[in-house]
């Protein structure tokens, strides 16, 4: 299996490599990700991925402390996004032990997707000098013509959106991102449904992430039906990606939320599962309706 998505990716992260001979952060960075590829590999644990991680972190919170230079955006945004495939695949991947159903829940393998969007404000002055403004532009420029909004405007086009889902998440003509916790996630999730599976970049995939919000996380953690639905459409799309850091956490975390959803919703959650429940292999449970509706917490 790959492990930086579409050739255009790759390369970009290939051009850096020499950079970590002398950055220590992107040294560390790298020694991690190969450490936990190795475990993947072999399924036999050991420290050292843990060790160049810890390593990694310090050394990258002081870069980002001080100004960056043009000269290491490329540097800084690679280890970002390698730093993201690290949290993602750490960990043993089982529906059993997924966060929905222990007592202490863990959400810092989806929480570090959304660095990314932290150093935006950073770097963006620098991005027309950075190799991922290419990986970007491009991921764009293919979704703009073929929708009705672009994935990087925070407008959603609800001509695209199915009638089912647009009933779900209460949309209206005049929802925005202000009013409706759910918008901003739908607004890059709804453009990728369609798509079959060889059209959807590792990029825009993960812009989705990049579209859950403080509001939207804390919504999560109360399990609101409503989020963890959208959170097992887009591990949905994510089992279709056949890279090793993303493959086992994809598959397990969308089967827990199928079977967290099947158990505890009604059948309109239900019906509303069987995008999800098909990537990752779950079977929906044929019950009766249940007592009571999904909630409407406050969105």
């Amino acid at each position: 299996m790959a492990t930086a998505g579409s050739s255009i990716v790759q390369e970009v992260v290939a051009s850096c490599l020499p950079a970590a001979l002398e950055l220590v952060f992107l040294k560390h960075t790298i020694c991690s990700l190969a450490a936990s590829h190795r475990v993947s590999l072999s399924g036999c644990e050991d420290r050292t991925s843990t060790y160049h991680l810890a390593k990694s972190l310090h050394a990258f919170r002081q870069r980002l402390s001080a100004p960056i230079a043009a000269a290491q955006v490329d540097a800084v945004l690679t280890s970002c996004v390698l730093l993201n495939m690290i949290a993602f695949s750490n960990g043993h991947h089982t529906p059993h032990n997924s966060w929905l159903f222990a007592d202490t829940p863990e959400l810092q393998w989806l929480t570090m997707q959304a660095g990314l969007r932290s150093i935006m404000p950073n770097v963006r002055h620098l991005l027309g000098q950075s190799s991922w403004a290419t990986v970007y532009a491009k991921d764009a420029h293919e979704f703009r013509g073929v929708f009705h909004a672009s994935f990087d405007e925070d407008i959603l086009g609800l001509q695209d959106v199915p009638e089912n889902l647009k009933y779900f998440f209460r949309l209206e003509p005049d929802s925005s991102s202000i009013d409706n916790a759910y918008y901003a996630t739908l607004h890059a999730l709804v453009p990728l449904l369609t798509l079959a599976p060889e059209s959807k970049s590792l990029t825009q995939l993960m812009t989705v992430v990049h579209r859950f919000t403080p509001r939207f996380y804390q919504l999560l953690r109360m399990k609101d039906l409503r989020a963890l639905l959208l959170l097992a459409y887009w591990l949905g799309l994510m089992c279709e990606v056949q890279l090793w850091w993303a493959s086992a956490r994809a598959r397990s975390e969308c089967f827990a939320c199928c079977r967290y959803l099947d158990m505890n919703g009604n059948d309109t959650v239900r019906d509303l599962l069987s995008f999800p429940a098909k990537r990752c292999g779950y079977e929906i449970e044929k019950k009766m309706e249940q007592s009571g509706s999904v909630s409407d917490t406050p969105a």
